[in-house]
C-alpha cells in the first residue's frame, strides 16, 4: 500500500476506533494540547451554512481559511487590499471559538496577474518580485497580529514533475 492509501484507511478507520472512548467529540478525543483543524470555505465562514458550524463547533478548535485568505482575493490590483473576507473569516474563528491559521502568502496559483508581471508585460525581475512578496506578507501579517496563530507562508513551492 502507497503511503496516501494508508492515510485514507486510517482516516476511514478512525470514528470506530474511537467510539469506545465515549468521548464527545474528536477535540475532547484529542486533548487541549493538540489543534484539530477543519478548512472551511467562504460559504460556511460567512455563517451561511449552520449545519457544517454545528459540525466546526462539535469537533474542531482550529480552523484555515481555504480561499479568502490567497493573494488573489486579498490584493486583486498592486496596493488595493480588500479584507472583508478574510476579515469574516476571522471573525468566525472568534464567535466560534477556533484557532485560526493563515492560509496562504504566496503561491503560484491564486495569485492576481499583475504579481508576477513586469511593466512591460513579461516576466517580472526577481528584485520587484522580492520586493512584491516582502509588502504583502508585511500588510497581510500586520494586519492579523495576534490574531492568526501561524501561517502557511509558501503553499506547494516544489512542483510534482
Amino acid at each position: 500500500m502507497t503511503r496516501v492509501e494508508y492515510l485514507l484507511l486510517a482516516l476511514l478507520t478512525l470514528p470506530s476506533a474511537l467510539a469506545p472512548l465515549h468521548a464527545q467529540n474528536l477535540k475532547e478525543v484529542i486533548g487541549p494540547d493538540c489543534l484539530i483543524g477543519v478548512a472551511l470555505n467562504q460559504r460556511q465562514s460567512d455563517g451561511l451554512d449552520s449545519a457544517a458550524t454545528a459540525v466546526v463547533r462539535q469537533h474542531f478548535n482550529a480552523a484555515v481559511a481555504e480561499n479568502c485568505m490567497k493573494a488573489e482575493g486579498l490584493q486583486p490590483e498592486e496596493g488595493q487590499f480588500d479584507f472583508r473576507r478574510a476579515d469574516n473569516f476571522l471573525r468566525y474563528c472568534e464567535d466560534n471559538g477556533l484557532v485560526p491559521i493563515g492560509h496562504c502568502l504566496v503561491w503560484h496559483s491564486q495569485a492576481p496577474r499583475w504579481f508576477f508581471k513586469g511593466a512591460d508585460g513579461g516576466p517580472v525581475g526577481r528584485d520587484e518580485l522580492i520586493q512584491r512578496i516582502q509588502k504583502h506578507i508585511a500588510a497581510v501579517v500586520g494586519r492579523y497580529r495576534g490574531r492568526v496563530r501561524g501561517w502557511d507562508v509558501v503553499n506547494e513551492a516544489v512542483e510534482d514533475n
